[in-house]
């Protein structure tokens, strides 16, 4: 088993590199790294090829297992190809993959920080893998749950991995205790807004008397835009006009989702606060609400699952519903997302960069990562992880069967939903008046939003429809 080493630059060389950025403007010019014939787009690469592929994760350690068994296959079918596996955070990929492409010491194939990755499509940074797709004759779009970004402007410049869709988990337990329906006992899981609001009131309760609720409804990532915008897409709104690229937060139907949030969360407690949040993990000594047992339904994606199962153990029962609809005509639009791989656009082992990020996204390594991680890209190897629990683990697949939404994203992603963050804390603490709020937060997310020359969402409306 190869060792896995963390970060690819020490401390003193990012802070001589982040000097230096500047001054190289952008990207300028881009990493090349290892060593081997390479064959291009056009001619496979020579299975006795040697080469060294340089590859950077935020995936923590306690995934190298999957990583590892990724290399000792590609080995068997390319023995002279190593994967040198670079750890950083995603806290630090942005500024440091930026330094890396601008000092020519990129790795040659990247792990997607997702929400930020078209700057470097739209700049030059990532190889265009359409030639190569052709060659192999791989058709994404009909056979990979996608994340929105994989093809950007026409051009492919990612390589699937994961899909992540949302859904509902939830305490049985909690709702038998409660004396409450089941929404799965009639074997349809058909249920609305209004039915998980009025079960979440039902369970919302101070269970040991002190006068300071214990037990909660609804867990959910009230703070993030796309995941806000569950809500809003059922209810036929959105939180970004996608075709003209900018932010719609300041629209009716998001005032009127957020007032609703606003008086689920600070109101009626039915939604358990970031505070209570951090107290009840830290006294469970778990990493989510849900797994606390202290917390009915928790809006959440897919890669949970088996963490969940980890954590939860026999402790209580639980399963997984379809985000709900808001009534007949208006089905419940869950977020989809994922996390492809590129490959930088000067590797001097593109080929063999290529064969491992297409190793991970096809047959062999997708039953992988089924095994060992969570449900794969490939609509052909996912039921190799609908096996495991909970009961209802396959509506995960059927999400992509059904409207859905994914990320707004764009080139500083990650800065709008900062600023999005700060204004609704703000007005959730009482702070500012909502309206005012999300108006000021809207103007500031649009003037962060840069993208290149085209316009990739041009034509696209949410919810999205499969064909």
């Amino acid at each position: 088993m190869e060792a896995t080493r963390r970060g690819g630059i020490t401390r003193r060389g990012l802070n001589g590199l982040l000097a230096g950025t500047a001054a190289l403007g952008g990207i300028g010019v881009l990493a090349a790294c290892g060593a081997g014939t390479q064959a291009g787009g056009d001619t496979p690469l020579d299975k006795k090829a040697a080469a060294t592929v340089r590859y950077m994760t935020w995936w923590p350690l306690d995934r190298a297992g999957t990583i590892d068994t990724w290399k000792a296959d590609l080995r068997a079918e390319y023995p002279n190809i190593n994967v040198d596996t670079e750890i950083i955070t995603l806290a630090e990929y942005n500024t440091k993959f930026q330094v890396m492409l601008s000092s020519n010491t990129a790795p040659d194939v990247v792990l997607h920080n997702s929400h930020a990755q078209t700057r470097w499509y739209d700049t030059g940074g990532h190889l265009d893998l359409t030639s190569y797709l052709a060659r192999d004759k791989m058709n994404l779009q009909r056979d990979y749950a996608l994340m929105g970004t994989e093809i950007w402007c026409g051009k492919t410049y990612a390589l699937p991995m994961d899909a992540d869709p949302n859904a509902v988990f939830y305490n049985k337990t909690m709702l038998a205790k409660a004396g409450l329906k089941d929404p799965w006992a009639d074997g349809k899981g058909d249920w609305t807004l209004d039915d998980m609001i009025d079960m979440a009131r039902k369970v919302t309760q101070d269970t040991d008397r002190d006068g300071k609720i214990d037990q909660w409804g609804i867990a959910w990532a009230y703070t993030h835009p796309s995941h806000v915008a569950q809500f809003i897409w059922t209810q036929g709104g959105d939180i970004a006009d996608f075709g003209n690229m900018k932010y719609a937060v300041d629209q009716r139907a998001s005032m009127d989702a957020h007032q609703q949030i606003y008086n689920w969360l600070a109101k009626d407690k039915l939604i358990i606060s970031a505070a209570d949040t951090t107290a009840i993990q830290t006294a469970y000594n778990k990493t989510n609400p849900f797994r606390t047992g202290k917390v009915a339904f928790h809006v959440r994606a897919v890669a949970d699952v088996r963490q969940n199962a980890r954590e939860i153990g026999n402790e209580f029962e639980w399963d997984v519903l379809p985000f709900p609809k808001a009534g007949p005509g208006k089905p419940g639009i869950p977020l989809v997302s994922g996390n492809p791989h590129s490959i930088t656009k000067e590797s001097k082992v593109a080929e063999a960069a290529y064969q491992w990020a297409k190793h991970i996204a096809t047959g062999k390594g997708q039953e992988v990562l089924a095994r060992t991680q969570s449900l794969p890209a490939l609509k052909s190897k996912q039921e190799v992880f609908l096996t495991t629990p909970p009961a209802h683990v396959k509506l995960f697949q059927e999400v992509y069967n059904k409207p859905y939404g994914i990320h707004f994203r764009h080139h500083f992603t990650n800065d709008s939903w900062d600023i999005y963050t700060a204004a609704v804390n703000k007005i959730y603490a009482g702070e500012t008046p909502l309206q005012a709020g999300l108006q000021e937060a809207n103007r500031l997310m649009n003037e962060k939003i840069k993208i290149g020359d085209c316009s990739p969402y041009k034509g696209m409306a949410i919810p999205i429809k499969p064909k």
